[in-house]
């Protein structure tokens, strides 16, 4: 089943709003010039999140186009996510530019250790490079358009799917604050509280997003140098939790 995903600058956000159905992937920056703000990234509330970084953070994607990542930036940061964790990386990239990815990643294997989300504007879904996960086939004024073939992509952890869910999860879509109250709370401050964060680790797992709760996801915010807002748990803060190894994809704590 091939899936759609929309992506763009932070001013396509409210445009790509407009378009975006629910289970459609929204991809975004999370740094750089074009960094989504956390009311850009709170319109889409019942897609699933892909982050892109073009400095070399943690992130599902590393943006390889001209004045971004080299590709010898970015297979480092392959590197560094594989260290970190994360199952299979994701390379962006132009078709003519796959060539020099190759070569950058050396041993790494397609598919394996990677994967590569490769842009060739033809405006036909088709796959033009074996091997890839997704392919940005349409790019108009407010925002890119891509088909994902890969019904798993992206893949941050090891899938083990005799694994039930089970138990308190925060669910991919649903932003925390204070005054929420239930599972997903608990799966929150359960994860924090794993995390060994200096103003973060061991804070209450009692399901109340309080305070404490509030300075707690600022201040991994901080340590992670994800954009610090309000104290709002959003995408970028489950998504890190996965990447760590203290969420699984379901939203559960791993521990």
């Amino acid at each position: 089943m091939v899936r759609t995903m929309f992506d763009g600058i932070r001013s396509d956000a409210k445009a790509i709003a407009k378009l975006a159905m629910p289970g459609d992937v929204v991809a975004y920056y999370i740094d750089g010039a074009y960094a989504w703000t956390h009311d850009e990234i709170a319109l889409f509330p019942y897609n699933t999140h892909v982050t892109i970084t073009v400095l070399g953070n943690p992130a599902d994607v590393a943006d390889c186009e001209t004045g971004d990542m080299s590709p010898v930036s970015a297979a480092n940061w392959v590197q560094r996510q594989r260290k970190a964790g994360y199952l299979r990386p994701t390379i962006y990239r132009d078709l003519s530019g796959m060539p020099d990815i190759r070569e950058a990643t050396g041993r790494l294997v397609l598919g394996q250790d990677w994967d590569a989300w490769v842009a060739d504007y033809d405006n036909d879904q088709s796959s033009v490079y074996p091997g890839s996960a997704a392919k940005q086939y349409r790019s108009v004024d407010d925002y890119d358009i891509s088909a994902i073939f890969d019904d798993s992509w992206p893949h941050r952890v090891k899938v083990q799917p005799t694994a039930p869910i089970t138990g308190v999860k925060w669910p991919a879509g649903i932003s925390l604050q204070i005054g929420n109250k239930g599972n997903s709370v608990q799966a929150l401050q359960t994860a924090l509280a794993m995390s060994g964060i200096f103003g973060v680790r061991g804070i209450a797992t009692d399901g109340i997003f309080g305070q404490q709760t509030q300075t707690a996801v600022k201040n991994f915010e901080a340590a992670e140098n994800l954009q610090v807002d309000t104290g709002i748990a959003g995408p970028s803060v489950r998504n890190q939790l996965i990447l760590m190894g203290l969420l699984n994809t379901a939203g559960q704590a791993t521990r």
